[in-house]
């Protein structure tokens, strides 16, 4: 995980004040303690907290055009990006390191928004366009990853976490009521909506725009439930087909250049995720659970037959209604909205 903060005037004229953009990484900086960049030009300023550091200065974000009128961040991971890198190079582009903020930046000069659908991951990206003027704006298909904005006098603020613009000290911390009346039916806001009037929340599986004054998002992906008729397929195929989606989904977010670890909950979801990495070829990770002092809200039998089955090394957290109660205030810091359901109070001592 990582953040993304940064300002930008859309008239191009106004310089943006190097420490509002510290102010906004400072208070999400528990996303990333690697250390931060930051780069300031007339009338635009972004930077990134890093939850591992770039292997080269290259690498940097944000990426920069040859001509320096086109800067790209991005918080996530690009799955398919080998692939991507090698459609590049054929067009005779040679990127500089292994970014994938630099890889958005040349699939964006190269098919504009349509470079979204080319991506496979897990993302939030922001490529300001110096040479239109324009900001353009994504958030993964399932919205895994989070990007929030707010405009104001031709300024946009935005950042991986609506706390990171209200740090900016332009935009007002307003409550929105009719969030809350969403929290209290439904458990949470729903985007583009935050608690914050004003501030908003990029949709998952949309992208934004922001060009000569106009603000406009649209979904580029959506589920799809086609009908199929009976009989064509039978449930072995549905089941091989399951699985090979899991098996590849689980592959691709295995990082090759840093150990990983998974939380194992004993349900059917995170189990089914730790045999897949086993299978996978991992020989040893560690796996993490929250165990519950009363015996009736404890899972720990099922994690230990499947800790047990792959050979993890079990880390156990004991957890208590105590635990839960002294972590609710850092829950509703992080969650930025009341907290209806409790149990991610729980997750906290692993974080």
């Amino acid at each position: 995980m990582g953040g993304v903060a940064g300002v930008i005037d859309l008239t191009c004229t106004r310089e943006v004040e190097p420490r509002k953009l510290g102010g906004m990484l400072r208070v999400i900086a528990h996303r990333g303690s690697a250390g931060e960049t930051t780069r300031h030009q007339a009338g635009i300023a972004m930077g990134v907290c890093y939850s591992h550091p770039p292997a080269h200065p290259v690498e940097e974000q944000p990426a920069v055009s040859s001509d320096g009128k086109v800067w790209a961040v991005m918080d996530g991971r690009i799955f398919n990006h080998t692939e991507l890198r090698r459609e590049i190079d054929n067009r005779g582009c040679r990127l500089a390191g292994h970014s994938d903020a630099e890889l958005i930046l040349h699939l964006y000069e190269l098919r504009g928004v349509d470079c979204l659908a080319q991506l496979d991951g897990e993302f939030a990206l922001l490529v300001w366009d110096g040479r239109l003027r324009r900001l353009f704006a994504a958030r993964d298909r399932l919205g895994v990853r989070h990007l929030f904005y707010a405009v104001r006098d031709e300024m946009v603020y935005f950042a991986s976490e609506s706390k990171g613009i209200l740090a900016s000290g332009d935009v007002e911390r307003r409550l929105d009521l009719k969030a809350l009346d969403q929290v209290l039916f439904m458990n949470c806001p729903v985007a583009p909506r935050t608690m914050f009037e004003g501030v908003s929340a990029l949709p998952a599986g949309h992208f934004l725009l922001i060009q000569d004054g106009q603000v406009t998002h649209q979904p580029y992906w959506d589920l799809e439930f086609m009908p199929e008729e009976p009989g064509l397929r039978n449930e072995e195929v549905y089941r091989d087909q399951l699985l090979a989606l899991l098996r590849d989904a689980v592959r691709v977010r295995i990082p090759q250049d840093r150990s990983v670890g998974v939380y194992l909950s004993g349900g059917l979801d995170s189990s089914a995720v730790t045999a897949l990495m086993h299978q996978n070829g991992l020989d040893s990770f560690p796996a993490y659970f929250a165990d519950f002092a009363l015996p009736a809200y404890s899972e720990r039998m099922y994690a230990d037959l499947m800790v047990s089955a792959v050979g993890a090394p079990f880390n156990v957290v004991e957890m208590s209604f105590q635990h839960i109660a002294e972590n609710f205030p850092r829950l509703i810091w992080h969650g930025e909205a009341p907290v209806v359901l409790t149990e991610a109070a729980s997750l906290l001592p692993l974080a």
